[in-house]
């Protein structure tokens, strides 16, 4: 293999397999030498000025990198493409949709839906080495364009930490009037601007809240079976039978209530008390929340004491 060959190799290796024309000749190839690439099968044509190296990449991310770099005025993997990138709705055959900086609604492209927009730099990203809207971003398009898969995309985005509600209020407030926002600011926390923490960043709280309290400090994260089940739970005493989710701000959209409701009469079902601690209660009141934690533990003792 030539050097310029091992060059682009090593590029298409950090890019799922797909490089431009532009990288193409910045490591020495010549449009010549492209040209008769393509027939003889070391380069694959996907866009215009966009190529696979070696075989057609099956990796999902391929194609929505190869978008952003088929458009040479830079874009961003967008609406609901982006919301596939972040795994919060299931991939869909279909075009990828991108967007580019400038106005005039959408065009299409072989393999491309080019949506035009002015973008503010806390709009756009990068995921996983893919040029796409932030998460919040993703949201506000999806709620004008995909409103019946709102939802679901809500839920999931809470479940992979992704979701920002305070980003998406201010998007909002950005964009007064945008079709689609009345249902996501309703499906989010309504009027309630609520602080950004992580569940995972509340349950590290809730351990040292334990540990520093002098009290038994729980499992965390760990998988617990009630009778319909399986679930996963924030925090547990299984020698005391106590559950204790911590909920973050995305437990505060009705979406995710249900789910939280379904789930603890689930477990309460299986023999295990569960309680929630808001995020004000742990990071605001730590000393009231020990001394909540001390009382639960204590009276679950006495509970299965009297039981046995």
């Amino acid at each position: 293999m030539s050097d310029i060959w091992r060059q682009i190799s090593a590029i298409a290796s950090e890019q799922y397999g797909v490089v431009s024309l532009e990288q193409l000749l910045s490591v020495g190839f010549t449009r010549r030498m492209v040209e008769v690439a393509v027939p003889s099968g070391r380069l694959r044509r996907l866009h215009r000025g966009v190529f696979a190296v070696g075989h057609i990449p099956r990796d999902p991310r391929a194609p929505r990198l190869a978008a952003t770099l088929a458009i040479s005025a830079g874009a961003w993997v967008s609406n609901r493409s982006c919301a596939e990138h972040y795994r919060v709705l299931r991939k869909r055959s279909g075009p990828v949709h991108v967007t580019t900086p400038g106005s005039g609604g959408r065009r299409e492209r072989s393999g491309i839906v080019v949506h035009r927009a002015r973008l503010a730099e806390d709009e756009r990203t990068t995921f996983e080495g893919v040029p796409c809207t932030t998460m919040s971003r993703t949201l506000l398009d999806l709620s004008a364009e995909r409103p019946g898969e709102l939802e679901k995309a809500i839920k999931a985005a809470g479940d992979r930490e992704l979701l920002r509600v305070g980003e998406c209020l201010a998007l909002m407030e950005r964009y007064r009037g945008r079709p689609g926002s009345p249902l996501l600011r309703r499906l989010l926390v309504g009027e309630e601007p609520l602080p950004d923490f992580t569940r995972s960043g509340l349950e590290r709280r809730m351990y040292r809240l334990c540990r520093d309290a002098g009290l038994p400090v729980p499992d965390m994260t760990v998988d617990i079976p009630g009778v319909a089940d399986m679930h996963e739970c924030d925090c547990a005493w299984p020698r005391h039978r106590l559950i204790i989710e911590c909920d973050s701000k995305w437990h505060d959209n009705p979406i995710s209530a249900v789910d939280d409701a379904k789930k603890a009469q689930d477990l309460t079902l299986a023999g295990w008390r569960v309680e929630r601690l808001r995020w004000a209660q742990i990071v605001l009141e730590p000393e009231l929340c020990a001394r909540t934690v001390a009382h639960l533990l204590a009276e679950q003792t006495r509970l299965m004491a009297t039981a046995a």
